[in-house]
């Protein structure tokens, strides 16, 4: 069954995450999730929580997405952490180089920050 909304956004222990709800980070998803990110910098959002538990591939556009992502939360001062790759998803942003960039964290991380 398709998912009509890749991109859920929530609350989870008091912070805001985003659900990236979709099994492949492509051009519609990805656009979606940089409007996302846009609205919530506009709200003043400064911590941000990123699922990406559901997400089995990436795309060109998925992976240009992710880094255009980290360089705009960057430059709001916006804190981006990523949780829940699988492992392919790693291997493919270690295979670009991505990973070594992204704040990747353990869910049980959550609550200590």
């Amino acid at each position: 069954m398709p998912r009509s909304h890749p991109i859920q956004l929530g609350h989870f222990y008091g912070q805001c995450e985003v659900t990236i709800r979709s099994g492949q980070l492509g051009p519609t998803v990805a656009a979606q999730l940089q409007q996302t990110l846009e609205q919530l910098i506009h709200r003043g959002i400064r911590r941000l929580w990123l699922d990406c538990q559901q997400l089995e591939s990436l795309t060109y556009y998925g992976q240009q997405a992710i880094l255009n992502l980290m360089r705009r939360a960057a430059a709001a001062n916006l804190a981006l952490f990523w949780y829940g790759f699988s492992a392919r998803v790693k291997q493919e942003l270690a295979d670009s180089g991505l990973y070594l960039l992204l704040h990747n964290v353990p869910l049980s991380s959550y609550r200590a920050l």
